[in-house]
């Protein structure tokens, strides 16, 4: 069933729900490298290139896996439920697989490009020159990219026009009021044979 297309989400409960998946995400990641990593200790195995591109491509699915069965599952992650949005295509149907996949690789790349800065303060800038613009070129980036989110009337991102999609809010629904208690006590089954 179509969700209502008239309530586009704004900007800063999609920045909330995005903080909040992307620390469920952090604690996905390190569980698992930390996992593989006792994997290998045990086994005494030692770590190269090749595990390296495995253990990437490992936490980029198990990633995938994650946001892709909620995106698939009634369109909220557990930060898209707090904060009551929900993503749908355009159409308003729900995602499928082929979609999730593109809208998650995309939005590891704008996640990249806003963190891209973080880089300068590790040791690499200090060996790699060229990170200071590119990473800046990134922030800069990003900085389009929220813009452009905030000119969007249905308030779209770049992973969003890249896969179809858009985030909606989800309409409060009230909790029934519970029945007023019953001042008469109930009759037990035996005292209606007695009688």
């Amino acid at each position: 069933m179509p969700a209502d297309l008239s309530h586009p989400a704004p900007l800063w409960r999609r920045f909330a729900a995005a903080a909040y998946d992307g620390l469920l995400l952090i604690a996905l990641w390190l569980t698992a490298t930390l996992l593989v990593n006792v994997g290998y200790d045990l086994l005494g195995l030692s770590a190269g290139t090749r595990a390296e591109r495995g253990l990437q491509l490992y936490l980029f699915m198990l990633g995938l896996l994650m946001f892709g069965w909620f995106w698939t599952h009634g369109g909220q992650t557990p930060g898209l439920k707090a904060w009551q949005l929900r993503l749908q295509r355009d159409d308003g149907r729900p995602l499928r697989w082929p979609v999730a996949t593109i809208r998650y690789a995309a939005m590891l790349t704008s996640w990249a490009m806003a963190l891209a800065p973080a880089l300068l303060a590790t040791p690499l800038a200090h060996h790699y020159p060229a990170l200071v613009p590119a990473a800046w070129s990134c922030l800069g980036l990003f900085a389009a990219a929220c813009l452009a989110t905030f000119i969007d009337p249905l308030h779209r991102s770049p992973q969003d026009f890249i896969s179809g999609t858009r985030h909606t809010c989800v309409p409060r629904t009230r909790r029934p009021e519970p029945a007023p208690a019953s001042t008469h006590a109930p009759q037990s089954p035996g005292r209606e044979r007695a009688k």
